[in-house]
């Protein structure tokens, strides 16, 4: 028999992960790690939704407000920051939960990338200058001829990804996306996967309340301060709209609207994804807590050795 050694929790965005994490954590004696493409970064806490103070006093979190916004993360730095904490986490003998929608960082995880070949500084300035010339429009383009499999998994059109991916491809001439192990996506031994899944009307619901209660004064402030980053900006959903409103692009309102269409966009795109993986677990945040916290409890207390409960 197999025992739970990591628990992934999933989900599209607005689906209450970062709340009911910290109960399953509380209950079986984990630290959170957040998979999450945004919540890393200083000063971007607000809109990216990161875990409230009130939640990270309750369990250790990590890879929440831990990188400078200049600093570049992708999938596979991400699969080894998270790799030395779960060593950490279970050398404390707690549980690592990993929490997140960002679903190319979760599948790092359990299908990390072939050696990549270093970065070519060379094809790095030539792509920048392309992308300042032309836009970044015109990169997303090529990468979508040469590699349509990583363009579909992208959240976004992401710079750095874009970047590098075609620097890939320019020097072996292979996509991005072949440097995932060729084998299907399976989780590790000891994995348990758990999926939080409101129906369409709901999570559409949940989308624009959270959305409308987004968009205040402090928010404002939030993106003013990272307007020295556009490209980290421009590639993240409602950041790029209310900074399009700062520059006096659109309206306030439009920005609302833009934020609501883009986020039901993202959560589809999130679902698409998830539905590939048939190990996750799904329930209902609402209608099935109890069943999926007994779930997890069970599951965990398998084993008569185990420290975590």
């Amino acid at each position: 028999m197999s025992f739970v050694k990591r628990i992934f929790l999933v989900g599209p965005t607005a689906s209450g992960k970062s709340e009911l994490a910290v109960h399953i954590a509380q209950q079986v004696n984990g630290e959170i790690i957040s998979a999450d493409a945004r919540q890393c970064y200083k000063g971007m806490e607000i809109g990216s939704a990161a875990p409230e103070s009130k939640w990270l006093d309750r369990v250790p979190h990590h890879n929440v407000s831990n990188l400078e916004p200049s600093t570049p993360d992708d999938a596979s730095a991400f699969s080894e920051r998270a790799t030395r904490w779960i060593e950490e986490i279970t050398s404390r003998d707690r549980l690592p939960l990993i929490v997140g929608g960002s679903t190319l960082y979760l599948q790092a995880l359990i299908q990390p990338f072939d050696a990549l070949p270093p970065a070519n500084p060379d094809h790095i300035v030539s792509l920048q200058e392309q992308a300042e010339n032309e836009g970044l429009e015109s990169l997303y383009t090529e990468l979508s001829r040469v590699d349509p499999d990583y363009t579909q998994k992208m959240d976004g059109m992401n710079r750095h990804r874009i970047i590098r991916a075609l620097d890939v491809w320019r020097q072996t001439g292979k996509p991005f996306s072949s440097f995932h192990h060729a084998s299907a996506t399976m989780p590790a031994s000891g994995d348990l996967w758990i999926g939080l899944q409101w129906h369409r009307a709901e999570l559409v619901e949940r989308i624009e309340r959270r959305t409308h209660t987004l968009f205040g004064a402090v928010f404002k402030e939030e993106v003013q301060n990272l307007m020295d980053w556009p490209d980290l900006l421009r590639t993240t959903v409602g950041f790029k709209q209310m900074a399009q409103y700062l520059r006096g692009e659109i309206t306030e309102e439009e920005a609302l609207e833009f934020t609501i269409i883009a986020t039901r966009q993202y959560a589809k795109r999130q679902m698409t994804w998830f539905r590939r993986w048939p190990f996750i677990e799904w329930f209902h945040p609402e209608n099935e807590r109890d069943e999926l916290l007994k779930r997890v409890v069970n599951q965990v207390a398998v084993n008569p050795k185990n420290p975590y409960i």
